[in-house]
């Protein structure tokens, strides 16, 4: 690679989780403190935890909200749900204090204290899960999607919401491709806009082709700003193409053939991730946790450029 063509694409990348609605992410939290909960009364009979299992009525009662049609019966439904979850939420706390007071050797302190904290990380996000409950569904706010639990077990999780089409519930990432290689990607967190991606993107393909920049930079029309095409200019990219046109922009001084002919290279990482979706299996990531959905990433990547640089030696 030359590194004189770049084009630049996102896609949203899902995590492992089931679809967040409020009622399954408080039986999710019910049924792993029941668990926790249980565990802990098995390891140590002398600690005095004790609790009631909810877990079957709070699944029933799940399946009814699942299945209500009505506004009201459901916030009732609601209602008794969050009932049971506070009940739990007491439980667990409960289950807490005893396990930081456990009274024993030494290795039945550390394991009763490393059991608490994993007992009390659930118990934190049960309570968030209560609190969007109460405001979202009996109070009838908005929850802003910062404040929001999408899972207990991919804590990392993000709402992506493409242009309004569909919601991904899992990471974007910013992807720079190159004639034939994956040249780089950018995992943000949160749901930023393309165009603030594009800078960051466009700067490390730089750097990581020894401070040149390439002769012309392609994306799509989320990332076409005036202050964009200011950037790559000034970093010394000859030709800027967005397929989106901008107030004043350079890419109407490029002639037909060449903003055609840009048009068609952006086309061409439809393709790559495309193939990165179907074949690498970044729809979603199966591996826990962010730090191994990076690695998931970048494990895709290499796989990726990998082959391409093999087809290219076998036709050769």
């Amino acid at each position: 690679e030359d590194g004189k063509k770049v084009r630049i694409d996102t896609l949203a990348i899902e995590t492992n989780i089931h679809y967040p609605t409020d009622s399954r992410l408080i039986e999710d939290c019910v049924r792993v403190i029941t668990r926790m909960l249980g565990r802990a009364r098995a390891s140590f009979p002398g600690a005095g935890i004790a609790f009631n299992n909810h877990l079957r009525v709070v699944k029933k009662r799940v399946r009814a909200i699942a299945d209500c049609h009505k506004d009201e019966e459901r916030r009732q439904l609601y209602r008794d749900l969050l009932q049971h979850a506070e009940e739990v939420l007491k439980a667990a706390r409960e289950g807490v204090d005893k396990l930081r007071k456990l009274e024993g050797t030494e290795e039945e302190q550390v394991v009763g204290s490393l059991m608490a904290d994993d007992l009390e990380a659930v118990a934190e996000n049960l309570a968030k899960i209560i609190d969007q409950t109460r405001r979202r569904v009996i109070n009838g706010e908005s929850v802003p999607a910062a404040e929001k639990v999408l899972s207990i077990f991919e804590e990392h999780t993000d709402i992506i919401e493409k242009g309004g089409r569909e919601t991904v519930f899992g990471h974007k990432v910013c992807v720079a491709a190159s004639k034939r290689l994956i040249l780089d990607a950018v995992m943000p967190r949160g749901n930023p806009a393309d165009s603030t991606l594009y800078p960051e993107a466009l700067k490390r393909v730089i750097a990581k082709n020894g401070g040149k920049a390439p002769e012309a930079a392609a994306t799509d029309g989320g990332f076409a700003s005036q202050a964009n095409e200011d950037l790559a200019m000034s970093l010394g990219v000859q030709k800027v193409y967005f397929a989106k046109s901008i107030r004043r922009g350079v890419a109407s001084l490029l002639s037909d053939w060449q903003r055609k002919a840009l048009h068609a290279f952006r086309a061409g990482i439809e393709g790559i991730l495309s193939t990165m979706m179907r074949v690498r299996g970044l729809t979603r990531c199966i591996w826990h946790g962010w730090e191994s959905f990076q690695s998931y990433l970048w494990a895709s990547i290499v796989s990726e450029n990998l082959l391409r640089i093999t087809r290219t030696l076998l036709a050769r």
